[in-house]
């Protein structure tokens, strides 16, 4: 069983493309119409300004010097569940807000507090999240870990294609301080976050979670999920990330993609526009 989000309009470098392009178009008919206007005047200098004036801006609307809507990314499915660094014994542990990850292929990765608040790196394919007062990760004896996230926390998404080849962890067991990885560029996800106004839905029981969108752009911030009851296959939790625009070297977008029938660390751009999704109604549910 799923509980679907309905999406709503997304903005970021693909919108902001639409809209240039769709007023290049009326500023070309516009100058057009008034060279048109003014050629039928016969006033040779007249006529001579009006060229050059539509010359300008013709050149400064050409679409090759727009930014090109990026290919989606292909992202290949796991072959195999990945379970590492994760605490050997049951109970609760505390998590760094700002070192939570999900790969593009939706592998998690998060460094966590032992006993002695030494630091420890864990990545993980197989997890449930909910909502919850503080970041802290719930080790069960048996079956998957949850992972508790307040609303104002995103999962941060990345492109295991960007992420540094060999990365720096946090020593395993010895360091008190966190080190992040080296990820690349970024969007942000917050799972439980809604847009102000929207239905409010209770994800206090850890369940499984993924993004309302299979594809994002690095930068945008996008709310809502998608949830089920078992984990999900290995196809079901690949969410592509575009890292830069055609033909340009970063790129990456700054806008807001809200959905949410639905509806302390690190923060996302843009967050205020929503609300915590935590309250008394229960999500619809429909077959996956």
């Amino acid at each position: 069983m799923s509980s679907d989000q309905t999406s709503q309009p997304i903005t970021g470098p693909l919108a902001r493309q639409r809209v240039r392009a769709k007023a290049a178009r009326q500023l070309t008919e516009l100058l057009q119409d008034a060279s048109a206007y003014i050629r039928k005047k016969g006033d040779p200098a007249l006529r001579l300004s009006a060229a050059l004036l539509l010359t300008a801006s013709l050149a400064a609307c050409d679409d090759s010097s727009a930014e090109e809507a990026p290919p989606d990314p292909v992202v290949s499915a796991l072959t195999s569940e990945v379970r590492s660094g994760l605490p050997t014994r049951t109970g609760k542990y505390e998590v760094i807000p700002e070192s939570v990850y999900r790969s593009d292929q939706g592998v998690y990765s998060f460094a966590w507090r032992d006993e002695n608040s030494r630091v420890h790196e864990a990545s993980v394919s197989q997890l449930k999240l909910a909502e919850g007062a503080k970041a802290e990760l719930d080790m069960p004896a048996s079956g998957d870990p949850s992972l508790y996230l307040p609303a104002g926390v995103p999962v941060q998404m990345y492109s295991s294609s960007m992420a540094s080849p060999n990365p720096t962890p946090t020593p395993t067991g010895g360091s008190t301080t966190y080190v992040s990885r080296s990820y690349g560029p970024v969007a942000y996800w917050h799972p439980f976050f809604i847009p102000v106004g929207g239905s409010r839905f209770d994800y206090s029981s850890p369940t499984y979670h993924n993004p309302p969108a299979t594809t994002m752009s690095a930068g945008d911030t996008v709310a809502g999920t998608r949830t089920t009851a078992s984990a999900p296959a290995p196809s079901s939790r690949v969410t592509g990330l575009r890292t830069a625009v055609s033909g340009r070297s970063g790129g990456t977008g700054s806008g807001t993609a809200a959905t949410g029938k639905s509806s302390s660390g690190v923060s996302s751009p843009s967050s205020g526009a929503f609300s915590g999704g935590k309250g008394g109604a229960s999500s619809g549910s429909a077959s996956s």
